[in-house]
């Protein structure tokens, strides 16, 4: 079917901002499966190509729509271990004050929600894209690198775990 074989990633491109920036913008309302694909997608192609990296950094909106699904994915996580017996997290949590008083053994933490890999592959594709991208404009130093992080900054404030993630991307 290819004359000269299939494709590489190497020569995918991303040629309209106004697509990305759509996309972008889509991923926060997409099922799990469709975001991690998109993720994965986007973060293969400005692994691959400069140009790509180029491409979206030239979108406005870049920077919100990928601080806006890492905190989504944090509150998943975080919701997950809210939602999981309130009770007996109650329960834990005064165990764990009184232990803590006694100084008995630590309390172990409750790593289940980051043990489904569709929460855990999200987290670590929105957090790779989003600081390859930071981190991209960050070494290009100069006014652009100031504006992404203080975008970044401007940001923490926006989401009610919005310095968690600010921390984390730093």
């Amino acid at each position: 079917q290819y004359s000269h074989g299939p494709p590489t990633l190497a020569r995918q491109n991303i040629r309209n901002t106004h697509g990305v920036s759509t996309v972008l913008r889509l991923l926060r309302f997409l099922s799990p499966d469709k975001k991690e694909r998109w993720l994965f997608d986007f973060l293969a192609l400005i692994l691959a190509s400069p140009n790509g990296v180029n491409m979206i950094l030239a979108c406005d909106d870049w920077q919100p729509c990928l601080f806006q699904l890492v905190a989504e994915v944090i509150e998943e996580i975080n919701g997950d271990r809210d939602d999981s017996g309130n009770d007996e997290n109650a329960a834990k949590e005064e165990d764990a004050i009184v232990g803590a008083s006694n100084y008995s053994s630590p309390v172990a933490v409750d790593t289940e929600p980051l043990s489904r890999p569709s929460v855990r592959t999200r987290y670590d594709l929105s957090l790779k894209l989003y600081s390859t991208l930071l981190g991209h404009c960050v070494r290009q130093g100069d006014e652009k690198a100031f504006e992404a992080v203080e975008m970044a900054a401007s940001l923490q404030r926006v989401d009610a775990n919005g310095s968690e993630v600010f921390s984390i991307i730093l």
